[in-house]
């Protein structure tokens, strides 16, 4: 059974390198034109140009945000997913990117955090001949959740939904496939990438497939302020196959934005199967099933003042009623002094847990982000 077991999994793996080189020749040998998509938004969006020349071009920038916690529950606790462990003062992200350009097809990221260990955040290498197609290389961000690929320089809340960082995965090493048809019409992007989330080297075995659809067919939502019409729908899907767990996921979204409001919603669910049987009560299944619900709006009352609701609905097991079921509401009051170069948010957060294991972990926070 065991040797069975290793031939399957070699197996697997010649598949999915196979896969990710059949990738690279597919993409290399398309004419080259200017491409028009790219299925993730980078964490930093650099604007300051230091190389424009003809032929390609060179921008930096960064992004920095700095949270103030006047008031914190006495329960509250970093490692249970709430803002802090104690009221003060906490540095949320200190990231630095460069992006470069040559021939408008061939591209590169880079982003370093000054906050992790390693600094490495995201690297990766963008081949695009044509919008319909192109190859991602590097490290990037696994396309599952929508949340998760939003750039946290456009947020309007004080941080990515708790729920969905519970359920999805955020930053893999591997070989992705991207593209869009008929303007945003139609997207797609799917690759195979390691299992572990180091940015360097795989720390473990096994293999990720993840793919993920969008429609946005009047165009793009707004970066800041959604003043026209605009409807975007997606989906997501992911497998990923360890010696220790199988994780099959999918989640489904929908925006609706304009005149300068904007609705979200999303919906993650996960099975996560372990290889081995574990010694667990017998009422009780080795098979765990996850669920995250994800639903926001956000509305301008003034030129520069925004209100922004968001309910999150998190079930770490489906079968239990524990600890790991949780509510969690967040009010936010924003100003933007310049669009989301510069601003300032006003933010409640009150998270309810079972009722038999309620919490004192509510919070205020004035969270003040920059970027460049």
């Amino acid at each position: 059974m065991n040797k069975a077991r290793v031939t399957c999994d070699a197996i697997g793996r010649i598949h999915a390198y196979g896969f990710a080189a059949s990738l690279s020749l597919f993409a290399l040998t398309a004419y080259a034109v200017p491409p028009s998509y790219s299925y993730q938004e980078g964490d930093v969006l650099p604007s300051v140009s230091v190389v424009d020349g003809e032929t390609g071009s060179v921008r930096v920038g960064g992004t920095l945000q700095f949270w103030t916690i006047p008031y914190l529950g006495n329960e509250a606790r970093l490692q249970n997913g709430d803002p802090a462990d104690s009221e003060g003062f906490r540095m949320r992200r200190a990231r630095l990117g460069i992006r470069g350009e040559y021939e408008r097809f061939v591209s590169f990221n880079l982003t370093l955090d000054g906050l992790a260990s390693p600094g490495l955040y995201e690297a990766y290498l963008d081949y695009r001949p044509l919008s319909e197609i192109g190859l991602t290389l590097g490290s990037a961000k696994v396309p599952y959740s929508r949340y998760q690929l939003d750039s946290s320089s456009t947020m309007r809340f004080y941080d990515r939904p708790m729920a969905t960082g519970e359920v999805a995965m955020n930053h893999r090493l591997g070989a992705s496939l991207s593209g869009s048809a008929w303007g945003t019409v139609l997207s797609y992007v799917a690759g195979v990438y390691n299992p572990s989330d180091s940015p360097i080297v795989s720390e473990r075995r096994g293999i990720l497939y993840a793919g993920r659809i969008e429609s946005a067919p009047l165009g793009s939502l707004a970066q800041w302020k959604p003043n026209e019409f605009r409807i975007r729908l997606g989906g997501g899907a992911l497998w990923e196959n360890t010696d220790t767990m199988d994780t099959l996921a999918y989640s489904g979204d929908v925006a609706i934005e304009g005149y300068g409001i904007q609705i979200r919603s999303e919906f993650l669910y996960d099975t996560r199967t372990p290889e081995s049987d574990p010694e667990i009560a017998p009422t009780l299944n080795a098979e765990v099933h996850r669920r995250a619900l994800v639903q926001q709006i956000t509305g301008f009352i003034w030129t520069h003042l925004e209100l922004g609701f968001r309910y999150e609905n998190y079930d770490s097991n489906t079968a239990l009623e524990d600890f790991g079921d949780a509510e969690q509401y967040v009010g936010t009051l924003n100003i933007y002094f310049y669009e989301h170069n510069l601003k300032a948010l006003l933010t409640y957060i009150h998270r309810a847990e079972d009722e038999a294991l309620a919490r004192d972990n509510d919070a205020v926070l004035l969270v003040f982000g920059g970027s460049i």
